[in-house]
């Protein structure tokens, strides 16, 4: 459903171009960037429509084996990162990934924008708020590790995001991103019936190309 409080996007988040070119046809909300390539939504929805949407998203209860391993390959991978002991996820739902993270002693922290999310983790007394100016500390240079699992799509404003991120982690520390490939087979099989396409979850659609510009 498209929201009448949303504005249509005029230019590229990456490169700033203004030129676009339909996706799937000219009645599809997927544009691409006819100078960068980067595919996103014709529409960046409002503050509001957001909250809206994302203040009834649906929850799990509990996790998977397979998710748990593969929680604590990427906690193996950031081990040696370890200096200051400060840990971030942006996204960070109910807390998951953090829970695991605080049993091998990290210092964790996590970013939401749903406020069902940010009061389970409070509950479970771990730092949550949906805006770094909240944190308890001055936040610059703090962090060994952020750590940002299939969010980057969901942000009005990615570039801001990637900045925020290179402020707050310290030099030499690390950056964990993953986000769905638009290049990928299951993309190329679906096409516009891709299960990752929907509106206003899912705002940009990033290939190896365009995050590494990103």
């Amino acid at each position: 459903k498209m929201s009448s409080s949303a504005n249509y996007r005029n230019h590229c988040i990456l490169c700033d171009a203004a030129s676009f070119k339909p996706v799937y046809g000219e009645n599809h909300f997927l544009i691409k960037c006819s100078n960068c390539g980067l595919v996103s939504t014709n529409l960046i929805p409002s503050y509001n429509e957001l909250k809206e949407y994302y203040n009834v998203y649906p929850s799990y209860e509990e996790l998977s084996y397979l998710t748990l391993q593969r929680y604590n390959k990427i906690l193996d991978k950031l081990e040696v990162f370890r200096k200051t002991n400060n840990l971030l996820e942006t996204g960070c739902g109910f807390g998951y990934f953090l829970e695991e993270a605080r049993k091998r002693k990290w210092n964790v922290y996590g970013t939401e924008f749903s406020e069902k999310t940010i009061a389970e983790c409070r509950r479970k007394n771990i730092f949550v708020s949906e805006s770094f100016e909240d944190f308890p500390m001055n936040v610059k240079n703090q962090f060994d590790a952020v750590v940002s699992m299939e969010v980057i799509e969901h942000l009005t404003d990615p570039v801001k995001e990637i900045e925020k991120y290179s402020d707050i982690v310290r030099p030499l520390g690390a950056l964990y991103i993953t986000t769905p490939n638009f290049n990928s087979f299951s993309r190329r099989l679906f096409g516009k019936k891709w299960n990752v396409i929907i509106y206003p979850e899912h705002l940009n659609y990033f290939t190896s190309h365009t995050i590494n510009n990103l």
